[in-house]
């Protein structure tokens, strides 16, 4: 049972970091939140301190000896994309320093977010899954899969989740498409749609990221796609959240869309999964928008 397991969460303050630790404790369990930000709510435990130092690393597991480690603390596409080796070395620094603090402890489960970009370069028609060969072309993606990896080869009680594009409500530090969209609803009473919007994407609830995660604690060890049901369209999607607000589309032709990744067969999470957490987007979607309204 969850409650009677202790959590660390790193990236605590932090989008997913911050829900799953809320959702931890209302579940009676312990988490112990680890980021370099201090949090904006009154969470009950808490370390404010960078991954890259490894002495207050190695201090936390010694001192807190969770059962589970939640790796959220790691730096967006976005970042990524920017400045590549920067958001590198930070993630590659943080990583090794977690798992030389679980050399003294095999046993305890680490949870760690790779991402759909690690399908980066893969046609975009064909649906990958886990056994897929990776060619990733995307930097998110090249760094992902370097640290399944390193990963897989030091500490093999691992759970890894090849994660998708999340929406949902948390606090956002980073641009989240679906919270875009709604905000210039909200706004301007229109909705902008770079090219001709056929760019496809996978959404998933950060509901089921936070619920899916923490039965990571209890699954068989691997890697598990972690992305929703269906492959949408940028249009439809924004056709759907227009319609919420009542706002109108506009179609900004001249504009590059970003790239559609592959679709990921979730069926292996599905399998192994007691519960099945995956909420179809015309469930979630007016969910979020709700929520968002009342903001």
């Amino acid at each position: 049972m969850i409650s009677d397991k202790s959590f660390l969460v790193t990236g605590s303050s932090g989008y997913i970091g911050s829900v799953l630790r809320a959702r931890i404790e209302a579940m009676g369990a312990r988490a112990i939140g680890v980021d370099k930000m201090p949090p904006k709510d009154d969470a009950t435990d808490g370390q404010i301190f960078d991954l890259c130092d490894s002495a207050l690393t190695s201090k936390v597991m010694t001192d807190h000896s969770p059962g589970c480690v939640i790796h959220a603390g790691t730096h967006s596409a976005i970042a990524y994309r920017d400045d590549f080796l920067r958001a590198f070395k930070e993630d590659a620094c943080a990583l090794v320093n977690i798992l030389e603090a679980l050399r003294a402890v095999p046993e305890t489960r680490l949870i760690f977010y790779s991402s759909s970009y690690v399908y980066s370069g893969l046609d975009p028609d064909v649906v990958v899954d886990e056994g897929s060969t990776l060619n990733p072309r995307h930097n998110f993606g090249v760094a992902k899969s370097f640290f399944e990896r390193l990963i897989r080869g030091t500490h093999p009680s691992s759970v890894i989740f090849r994660l998708s594009s999340v929406f949902g409500h948390g606090p956002q530090k980073h641009p989240n498409a679906v919270a875009a969209m709604a905000t210039e609803c909200i706004e301007h009473g229109r909705l902008t749609v770079w090219g001709e919007g056929r760019r496809r994407m996978q959404y998933i609830y950060l509901d089921d990221v936070v619920s899916s995660t923490l039965e990571g604690a209890t699954l068989p060890p691997g890697v598990y796609n972690l992305g929703g049901r269906g492959h949408t369209t940028v249009a439809d999607t924004a056709a759907r959240i227009a319609e919420f607000f009542g706002a109108s589309t506009e179609f900004l032709r001249e504009k590059r869309e970003g790239e559609t990744l592959p679709a990921m067969n979730i069926g292996k999470l599905r399998e192994a999964s007691a519960e099945q957490h995956l909420t179809a987007l015309e469930v979630a979607l007016p969910r979020y928008l709700a929520e968002f309204h009342r903001e």
